[in-house]
């Protein structure tokens, strides 16, 4: 469905047009999408039973969920992207949904005790422990990898050898971790897997 292969342009769109920061809301007031309106959103995306986002509050990051009824996402569906009031559009079909699941996502930063706790381990053990490797910066032996909800730029010893088709848990494997630093939210925020 093109729409979410969207996701990219929607988070684009969002961050450019982000209004409301600083507001609070007592996460249990939250019921409905509507609700989150005063927030400050950073994406959203949706299927054609589904419809995620991620906002902060009260400093943290949350993930809601609802679940998209047949009119709703057939309405959604007859969205324009070129619209550019799409995004309002949106939210205003949406706002009625009751929220099936809202986790505070902020929970799942790791400290930066626990991300020194991994330096020494492989490339490999953190691919064991369920660390994905996204890219790579070769000229500072840099990998931006993610865990979770989140992305970090974990540094290695060794050499970065670059090839036409770089498979970057090839590359990571063998190294050892040096330093890692949290980014921020990953994309994998706004997927339906988790």
């Amino acid at each position: 469905m093109k729409k979410v292969l969207s996701v990219v342009i929607v988070l684009m769109l969002i961050l450019a047009a982000v209004t409301a920061c600083g507001k609070k809301a007592d996460p249990d007031s939250l019921k409905k999408i509507g609700d989150l309106e005063k927030l400050e959103s950073k994406g959203y995306t949706y299927t054609d039973d589904m419809y995620v986002t991620v906002f902060i509050n009260q400093g943290d990051l949350y993930r809601a969920e609802a679940k998209l009824s047949p009119d709703v996402a057939e309405a959604l569906d007859a969205l324009s992207w070129e619209d550019d009031d799409h995004t309002k559009k949106v939210k205003e079909l949406v706002a009625p949904l009751e929220i099936t699941k809202l986790i505070n996502i902020s929970e799942g930063i790791l400290s930066q005790e626990e991300l020194d706790k991994l330096i020494g381990k492989t490339g490999q053990d953190l691919l064991n422990e369920g660390w994905k490797s996204l890219s790579y910066i070769p000229d500072d032996h840099s990998i931006y990898m993610e865990y979770g909800y989140f992305q970090y730029n974990v540094s290695f010893d060794g050499t970065i050898v670059e090839t036409d088709e770089m498979d970057t848990d090839e590359v990571v494997r063998p190294l050892t971790v040096q330093s890692i630093e949290y980014i921020g939210m990953s994309s994998s925020a706004l997927n339906f897997e988790y």
